[in-house]
């Protein structure tokens, strides 16, 4: 059975908007005065308006582009000069030549996929190059690539998803598969520029000794038997520390039934304690 399409009555949403500036009670006294429904919320639901009323304040305006016979401008009505600046601090650069060349791809690329509203499709790709952070031209121009990247990527998506045989929805899937993943290796690319290069993580082990709960910290320590003290790997003795370590590594394996015993020199074995020569008791005759 088909289902009825039913139509739904358009309406009207409002979003109202006020200074994220100041403090908790200063922005919730704005949001009373100006936002509709403010006085339906409940305490939790204030204290979030208005926890989000800042972080939306302290987000920065992102520029936005007017497409107009083909060709890309700023709104009616910026300023020009903190238009430019924007635009500046978006693309990394204090060049105006790069800067139009970047606005030139975006454009291009656009005008490709057949938008029915250039302007704000590239006014999205500058916010999301926005959110990237570049810092110079490199990072900025590989932001740019992400930015169509990822467009392209959720097109092919789509396609897939409404596709009616199956080798399209194989093609399409393949497609958007091969763009996600170089999506992935480009937000990898530009994270450890950002970062300043290659993270070092190094592994350090702890060894505790069993006698005394004493901690041995290394970075490279080989142990190996079923001693007594399985982790430490070294005989039970005094010795703790970076001798333990330094013994460690010269000492040989256990045996399967055992620590290793010391070897016996040729001097002959030492004379027993006076403690274990008792006197000697006779037995009676008869």
């Amino acid at each position: 059975m088909a289902r009825k399409k039913t139509e739904s009555p358009s309406r009207k949403i409002v979003v109202q908007l006020v200074s994220g500036h100041g403090t908790d009670e200063e922005i919730a006294e704005r949001c009373a005065a100006e936002v509709p429904g403010w006085e339906d919320l409940n305490e939790l639901q204030r204290a979030d308006l208005v926890r989000l009323m800042r972080w939306y304040g302290q987000q920065g305006a992102s520029p936005k582009m007017i497409a107009e016979d083909g060709a890309l401008r700023q709104p009616d009505g910026a300023n020009s000069t903190l238009y430019y600046l924007r635009m500046v601090e978006l693309f990394g650069t204090a060049s105006p030549d790069l800067m139009d060349e970047r606005l030139s791809d975006l454009g291009r690329y656009v005008a490709k996929t057949g938008s029915e509203n250039p302007g704000r499709a590239v006014s999205s790709m500058l916010s999301f190059i926005k959110g990237a952070g570049a810092e110079d031209p490199v990072q900025a121009g590989l932001a740019t690539q992400m930015a169509a990247t990822h467009d392209a990527a959720m097109y092919a998506l789509g396609q897939m998803r409404g596709a009616q045989y199956a080798e399209q929805a194989k093609m399409f899937g393949t497609i958007g598969a091969k763009l996600l993943n170089a999506y992935t290796r480009q937000a990898e690319v530009l994270t450890k520029m950002q970062r300043g290069g290659e993270q070092i993580v190094r592994h350090v082990h702890t060894y505790i000794d069993n006698r005394n709960g004493q901690a041995i910290i290394a970075e490279n320590v080989t142990t190996g038997g079923q001693g007594v003290n399985s982790k430490s790997g070294y005989q039970a003795d005094e010795t703790t520390g970076a001798e333990a370590i330094s013994l460690c590594a010269s000492m040989p394996g256990a045996e399967p039934f055992g620590q290793t015993l010391p070897m016996s020199s040729g001097e002959g074995q030492e004379a027993l304690p006076h403690a274990r020569r008792g006197p000697r008791v006779r037995r009676a005759v008869g």
